[in-house]
């Protein structure tokens, strides 16, 4: 008779989330250097390195908090929800970029990677908030959803954006 596997998820504390919280936004923040270095357009190189400087922000902000937890106090609250500073434009990709016969696979790649990192990081901060009973915890991991939330609705914006100029040159509708 087959073993029957329980996939019973994990309760963190709120210092093992936080530490998970940290990890993950240090790997965005390779990757989206590793990307932005990459990338042969100008407008998405920036937009890469918008999001790179937002992980690293998200990472010391986390910190502070996770040094609070460890020591034995409370979160600290956030004076303001952090915002990104990466605005979406309509693309960020150049004209010239778009129209050129220069291969976009990689940009299309860094796009679908960055989606998903950004989808599992809320997934997870999402389940954190759900299984922590610190009212204060809860906040915190609800802001970093919404942190990840942001970055997620650029990338995906992008992304639409890029697969458009890809369809349009290869003479391609989806149905």
């Amino acid at each position: 008779m087959p073993v029957k596997k329980t996939t019973k998820k994990k309760t963190l504390t709120a210092a093992d989330g936080l530490a998970v919280a940290i990890q993950t936004e240090l790997e965005g923040f390779e990757f989206y250097i590793i990307a932005a270095k990459k990338s042969k357009d100008e407008g998405a190189k920036k937009m890469f390195e918008s999001l790179a400087a937002d992980e690293l922000r998200h990472r010391d902000m986390l910190n502070d908090q996770y040094q609070l937890i460890i020591q034995g106090k409370d979160f600290k609250p956030f004076k303001k929800p952090p915002r990104s500073r990466f605005k979406v434009k309509s693309p960020v990709f150049s004209r010239e970029f778009l129209e050129s016969k220069k291969k976009k696979n990689f940009e299309m790649s860094a796009l679908s990677i960055g989606i998903m990192l950004e989808q599992n990081a809320i997934e997870f901060y999402r389940q954190q908030k759900e299984s922590s009973r610190d009212p204060k915890a809860k906040k915190l991991f609800h802001e970093l959803a919404v942190w990840e939330g942001e970055h997620l609705r650029a990338l995906i914006a992008q992304k639409r954006f890029l697969q458009r100029a890809i369809f349009d040159e290869a003479r391609f509708e989806p149905f």
